[in-house]
């Protein structure tokens, strides 16, 4: 993986550049900013502001109110918590002949922690041995896990039978920015890089580092801050992801490391089409097409990156199994990388599976800050579901309703939440009935406002989930 490296966090209360910007340049990205005789000979646009967006967090009225099941309680509904979000201003170097400068960019990260009540319950009993790092060799029962792993273990299911953090969601969203003759800063931000940036240790003393010819990202992203929980990456293997893709979705899940069908990471379509992206490029993207604010616009979507990781969110005692996904979407000029973790049911109980589930590519809708107004108020939300309308209308997809909603617990094969491909998976008995189930497609709410101040999009940025109690 690359040393991750950083700019300098911009200075307290300063406010960034939003608009576009006029720069000529043919060379490599890196850390700085472009400004002196560069900007002053520029004569090529490229973008420069950027807004926040986020998951959508669901219709509670649909999904039902967080904790809330069936009568027998082995079905729960959870919704995305407290939106957190973040300004995180990076700089980009041009180079044209004896001339360079920096330009300031404009960078936004949320970020919502998903809280479950008993995660234990309705799970038949642990997989034995659990599927967990052994973090000490030592063995006095011989059962082929480590005595302070045992103890671990026992911990993390203390934690989960309590109000575990068990998911987490995070949009990071930045411009498009793009330098004639010379890289692009979505050339840069490669999959291998972003999860780089967000497994590890925050305190190696790597992700001040900063290298000329590399590209730009503040220190909040290339220091593993944009997510509460830390992330480490699965390097025993003894977890992998599997993944069951066709025309009617996707399905990835986790796996034990001798699955001759499982894979140290993934990278998966919704329409079960062939894919050209790899951990140094996203490769095709899919259009499926959204409407933004006053009218028409697309959001093009990458491939999926899936793969194990362990989590260690605050107040787990422990690291626990979990499954990363991340991909790129453009829209309005920005790049938006979209993604989260989500504990693996299959790494901890018996005959359960963690089941992250699509259906068609990531839809991104455009909302302005009126928009968010008459949401607010009322205006314009004739049913009081918040964007579920909004969604619905924009997106074709009334799957979209659910968003990020995460659905623990026995799953009714018509459950209105499923897409096609769980659907056939559990009536089929392909799949276990019992875990989590989580959207990969969930709909991103993107501010179409990347003029507008700090003050707005901080506003905006932490309403943007756009739940409804």
């Amino acid at each position: 993986m690359p040393t991750p490296y950083t700019t300098e966090p911009a200075a307290s209360g300063a406010r960034a550049t939003t608009t576009r910007r006029t720069v000529l340049a043919a060379g490599a990205l890196a850390v700085g900013g472009l400004s002196g005789c560069l900007g002053r000979v520029a004569s090529a646009v490229t973008e420069t502001g950027a807004s926040p967006a986020a998951f959508y967090g669901g219709d509670r009225r649909t999904t039902g109110a967080d904790g809330g099941g069936d009568a027998d309680d082995t079905h729960r509904a959870y919704h995305p918590g407290e939106m957190t979000v973040r300004h995180v201003p990076s700089r980009i170097r041009g180079e044209f002949g004896p001339l360079s400068g920096r330009l300031d960019l404009d960078g936004w990260t949320t970020s919502a922690e998903t809280r479950a009540q008993n995660h234990n319950s309705s799970r038949s009993n642990r997989t034995e041995p659990v599927a967990f790092d052994d973090f000490d060799d030592d063995d006095s029962d011989g059962d082929g896990v480590g005595d302070g792993t045992e103890e671990d273990v026992e911990l993390l299911f203390d934690y989960l039978g309590d109000e575990p953090v068990i998911a987490e969601r995070f949009v990071v969203a930045v411009p498009d920015a793009r330098l004639p003759g010379g890289a692009a800063l979505a050339d840069e931000l490669t999959p291998a890089r972003l999860v780089a940036y967000l497994t590890g240790d925050p305190d190696d003393g790597l992700c001040g580092r900063a290298r000329r010819g590399e590209g730009v990202v503040h220190r909040d992203i290339a220091c593993r801050n944009v997510l509460s929980a830390r992330l480490v990456e699965e390097t025993d293997k003894g977890r992998l992801v599997r993944v069951r893709s066709g025309p009617d979705g996707v399905v990835v899940t986790g796996t034990d490391a001798d699955d001759p069908e499982g894979a140290a990471m993934a990278f998966v379509t919704e329409d079960g089409g062939e894919t050209s992206a790899d951990a140094d490029d996203w490769g095709r993207e899919v259009t499926p097409g959204a409407s933004g604010t006053g009218g028409e616009s697309t959001a093009a979507a990458t491939a999926t990156l899936v793969c194990p990781v362990y989590a260690t969110p605050p107040g787990c005692p422990t690291p626990m199994p979990a499954l990363l996904h991340l991909r790129r979407c453009r829209h309005d000029g920005q790049l938006l990388f979209a993604g989260g973790w989500t504990i693996d049911d299959g790494a901890l109980y018996a005959d359960a599976a963690t089941l992250l589930g699509g259906g068609r590519a990531t839809a991104v809708v455009g909302v302005s800050p009126a928009d968010l107004d008459r949401v607010r108020g009322g205006g314009g939300d004739l049913d009081g579901d918040g964007y579920g309308d909004l969604l619905a209308r924009r997106t074709g997809n009334d799957r979209d309703r659910h968003g990020a909603t995460l659905f623990s617990g026995v799953h009714d094969p018509d459950a209105a939440y499923l897409t096609r491909a769980l659907r056939e998976g559990l009536a089929s008995e392909n799949l276990p009935e019992t875990g989590v189930v989580a959207a990969l497609d969930a709909p991103l709410v993107h501010l179409v406002a990347a003029s507008a101040s700090n003050e707005v999009k901080f506003k905006a940025g932490a309403e943007l989930s756009g739940q409804v109690n």
